[in-house]
């Protein structure tokens, strides 16, 4: 259970942009012609111990506390993970699975797998050049995604806590100070929205979280018809956008290298998630009947990557250049998903100024219907 624990705190802390400094790291010391293991040993010795590197919180508690060196450097952690493994007989990215996720995993393998053509280091470090691309698209559209959801969170914050004020607070005192001995109030639909609202707001929140949470847990694990349905909806039609782009990059560049299509499926399906690994199955199935890539995708019923992309698949497995078509594929698909993403950020934010509006709407409608009942009250005196 500890060491569970730990390995999660662990993985936690190997952020994007740890992951891409590490890529960069071990690249450029890949071109410098040493070897991996050697490179991985510089690293790991030059980063020992600088937890203050990782993060402001845990370098301000080394700091405070006396304790010299509590919080080891994550490179410093995978770099000798790394360095150990290799030493034992495992692979690069043996080693590194557990760090990091599945798409750059798959992209390091399979540059590791195409030094055919070229020395392991030079085909490892292109690799890791890849693998640290796909870290900076994700790190754009993690960015733009937290920009598109600084509006609405504090819009929906502002509403529920206007309106929890309003009904709580205000509202009774109003509604104490006109009523008269023996009047029944009746609330108005304004006045019923807005304590719904306030009261069931908390559940509403909670809810929220709930689904969110199991959204991102359906992510890479759900999978089946109900998932080829979800696929057309956001977010999941978003996630296949990217694992499919990384996927067919990864296939142009191992095909290229000159690995048979079958060898190249069952090379990616290792360590896959169980959605990519679903999807992989699919076109293996038609590759050992003899179909093209892109005639395997379609016989799958998987609409994966997209309709539209098993279309341009399907013309590119056909030409001569295929595979360097579908590496250009990936990289394009890659840029029209942070497109994508900026798109429907725009959407959200819109979508939460008509929230705050409405909320204003409904403030202004309550105002009005109390003003109404002080006017009554006045002209019955």
């Amino acid at each position: 259970m500890y060491e569970s624990i730990s390995n999660w705190w662990w993985q936690k802390r190997f952020s994007d942009e740890l992951r891409a400094e590490f890529y960069s790291l071990l690249a450029m010391q890949l071109r410098s012609d040493v070897k991996i293991q050697p490179a991985c040993e510089t690293i790991a010795s030059n980063y020992e111990y600088k937890g203050e590197g990782d993060s402001f919180f845990l370098g301000l508690i080394e700091r405070l506390l006396p304790i010299k060196r509590l919080f080891p450097n994550t490179l410093h952690m995978v770099a000798s993970e790394c360095t150990v493994g290799i030493s034992g007989g495992r692979s690069f990215y043996e080693t590194l699975a557990p760090w990091i996720p599945y798409d750059e995993l798959a992209t390091i393998r399979a540059g590791a797998s195409a030094g055919a053509t070229t020395t392991k280091e030079d085909a490892v470090a292109l690799a890791l050049d890849r693998a640290e691309q796909i870290v900076e698209q994700k790190r754009k559209m993690r960015d733009e995604i937290s920009d598109a959801l600084m509006d609405p969170v504090g819009n929906l914050l502002l509403s529920v806590g206007s309106l929890y004020a309003m009904v709580t607070w205000i509202l009774p005192k109003l509604l104490t100070s006109l009523s008269r001995p023996g009047q029944v109030h009746i609330p108005t639909t304004s006045e019923s929205i807005a304590r719904f609202i306030a009261e069931y707001g908390v559940f509403l929140g909670v809810g929220a979280v709930v689904l969110i949470a199991a959204i991102a847990f359906s992510l890479p694990r759900l999978t089946g018809d109900v998932r080829v349905y979800l696929d057309r909806l956001m977010p999941w039609s978003m996630y296949r956008q990217i694992q499919g782009a990384v996927l067919f990059y990864n296939i142009g560049a191992l095909m290229a290298s000159g690995i048979q299509k079958s060898d190249v499926l069952e090379l990616l399906r290792r360590n896959a998630t169980p959605y990519i690994r679903e999807r992989i199955d699919g076109m293996m199935k038609g590759v050992a009947a003899g179909k093209t890539l892109g005639d395997a995708l379609e016989l799958s019923g998987y609409e994966f990557p997209s309709v539209h992309a098993i279309g341009y698949i399907r013309v590119v497995s056909q030409s001569k250049n295929g595979d360097d078509n579908l590496q250009q594929l990936g990289i394009d698909w890659l840029a029209k998903t942070v497109k994508d993403v900026r798109r429907v950020a725009k959407n959200v934010r819109t979508v939460s100024y008509a929230v705050l509006a409405g909320n204003v709407f409904l403030i202004a409608s309550l105002i009005n219907d109390l003003s109404n009942g002080v006017i009554n009250v006045l002209g019955k005196m």
